[in-house]
């Protein structure tokens, strides 16, 4: 038998590491939906059998949101809300029912002809954010469907060996069940590197590639393959030269984990002595204990409006305050900087919001829509003002676009002192109050921001996707979506100079901070304070140690002088070296 030649696909790096094994290709056969007449006496029939799949699709729904809140926590878990929006689409329902009476088909038939139409209506959408919800219909019309033919659904949950997942998309529901003992690597052929299954393999230490196009045809279950999460490299049938040039051992993956684990209470400290504060990214309280664990020396960011969407609601002062004085009382002196509700955009919430808003992203979302509800902005601020006198708490406003809304929020914040004041509550007076930077206007604004705050931080998320024009969930442009391109690094710059110019203290607690990759970039930019997954902080920890600033500091001038070069093509290999040393 003659040994395949190796076969090189170049992909979007999107969860750091190395694996190789067997390929597991997986299918997603599209199931046949069976067409026939009913009579006018089996109507009800069919209603009732529509209704108890509907009840069926929300509990796995539901059991799914659980487990990924569980394992991941609940930043991870609300992908599902926007299918459990999609099951609960009267419109949809409504449309299925009607059209069933009207022709005497089956529901099956009928579901699956009104779910198409409107993945097709869906799919012809300028609005990217409308457009988006394309992915929920089709996971969720797929479900609904298996569930009414009383069929199991077909999950990557198939594998029984240790493998590399090779598909053309995961949906949120495969992502969610990836099991890292079984799903050695993942790589598909579309997807960005902020679509869901990037951001939980990630979650979940598993290397990944994605947008790695035209491997379906060349790729056999079973057939060896090579992956490089931070390279976004794909090599089937890999060469030994190529295994031994990518470093690939027996069990490298776990035994680089354990080392990172290990020394994860050590401080961050490069080779040239500078030590690098790593914090915790966090939405749940919950999440404390395991933050302290991997070694966080406090939160960067607790995204508060994680605690309202899990509850469904709006929650009471006492039972935000009980909540704040509970994660600051687990971090005693460490800092937790709590960031105040960012609901809007693909997070909403109660009556508040408009469900016809044409571009909810830049629409009335965070700070914006807690300076127009105003009530419940106070609700938020009381309860951490109270519990600021159980720990080292400190609030940052999200989505500033400039100081006239920053001195607004801080007249809010005054506000809410008066209001305890007059209830005669004890309350921290002087709480530190910050502006996150993930608005362009903010980061050529950041002099004026500066006189009204004690610190800034970067939300390199929204900021990339603001500077590049680029929706970061959108597939079709996720090649646009790049941390290290000229005008990102260009912002970043100015941003550090303006700091320190201003003497203000900052940090970054984009995901651009847990990915290793861009440690380097991160480092010569001059930014010493870092926020990520608490999941990361291990391996981050220990890339820090590795790295010098002097060297990280040049490698970033020099791209500024000579901006046409790839940055990713320096970091890549350096990521490499000090990640296995």
């Amino acid at each position: 038998m003659v040994a395949a030649s190796e076969l090189h696909f170049k992909g979007i790096p999107a969860s750091a590491g190395v694996a190789h094994g067997p390929a597991f290709v997986l299918s997603h056969e599209e199931v046949a939906v069976p067409s026939y007449q009913i009579g006018s006496e089996q109507i009800n029939g069919e209603v009732a059998r529509f209704e108890h799949a509907i009840l069926e699709t929300r509990r796995q729904l539901l059991a799914l949101r659980g487990e990924l809140a569980k394992r991941l926590g609940e930043s991870e878990a609300v992908i599902f809300d926007a299918h459990l929006l999609v099951l609960e689409d009267r419109a949809l329902i409504e449309e299925t029912i009607a059209k069933m009476r009207e022709t005497k088909r089956n529901i099956e038939q009928v579901f699956y002809a009104v779910a198409e139409r409107t993945i097709e209506a869906f799919s012809r959408v300028e609005d990217a954010f409308i457009r988006e919800r394309v992915s929920d219909i089709k996971d969720v019309s797929r479900r609904l469907i298996h569930n009414l033919l009383g069929r199991n659904l077909p999950l990557s949950c198939r594998i029984e060996q240790p493998a590399i997942l090779v598909a053309r998309d995961l949906t949120p529901s495969e992502a969610a069940l990836l099991e890292p003992a079984k799903v050695l690597g993942v790589v598909t052929e579309l997807g960005g590197r902020t679509g869901h299954a990037s951001i939980i393999a990630r979650a979940l230490g598993v290397p990944a590639v994605v947008g790695a196009q035209g491997i379906l045809s060349q790729a056999q279950t079973g057939m060896p393959i090579l992956i490089n999460g931070a390279l976004g490299d794909a090599l089937l049938s890999p060469t030994p030269e190529t295994l031994k040039s990518h470093g690939q051992g027996a069990g490298q993956r776990e035994e680089l984990h354990a080392r990172w684990r290990a020394s994860a209470h050590q401080a961050a400290t490069t080779l040239d002595k500078q030590t690098i504060g790593i914090f915790a990214n966090i939405e749940a309280v919950e999440e404390a204990k395991a933050a302290i664990d991997n070694g966080a020396e406090g939160v960067g960011l607790f995204r508060t409006e994680y605690m309202f969407l899990r509850c469904g609601r709006f929650p009471e002062e006492e039972e935000q305050f009980e909540a704040y004085r509970k994660l600051v009382g687990i971090f005693g002196d460490r800092p937790v900087t709590i960031r105040t509700l960012d609901l809007g955009g693909d997070k909403k919430l109660g009556k508040y919001f408009d469900k016809n808003e044409k571009n909810p992203f830049m629409g009335c979302r965070a700070i914006r829509f807690c300076l127009e509800n105003r009530e419940l902005f106070k609700t938020q601020l009381r309860a951490l003002l109270r519990a600021g006198l159980f720990g080292n708490l400190r609030i940052m406003f999200p989505m500033i676009s400039g100081a006239g809304e920053l001195t607004e929020a801080v007249g809010i914040l005054e506000e809410a002192k008066r209001e305890l004041e007059g209830r005669g509550m004890a309350f921290k007076k002087d709480i530190p109050v910050c502006s996150m930077i993930e608005v362009p206007s903010a980061a050529l604004t950041l002099d004026l921001i500066a006189e009204h705050c004690s610190f800034v931080s970067i939300g390199t998320n929204d900021l990339i996707q603001y500077l590049l024009a680029c929706d970061r969930v959108n597939d079709r442009i996720a090649y646009l979506y790049e941390p290290s391109h000229p005008a990102v690094v260009r912002c970043l710059k100015q941003i550090v100079a303006d700091a320190h110019g201003h003497k203000i203290d900052l940090s970054l607690c984009g995901e651009v901070a847990g990915d290793g990759l861009y440690l380097p970039m991160l480092l010569g930019l001059g930014l010493r304070n870092l926020s990520l997954n608490y999941r990361g902080i291990p391996e981050i920890k220990h890339l820090a140690r590795g790295l010098d600033t002097r060297d990280c500091k040049k490698l970033v001038d020099d791209f500024l002088k000579h901006p046409k070069q790839d940055l990713l093509e320096v970091l890549r290999p350096k990521y490499a070296h000090v990640a296995q040393g």
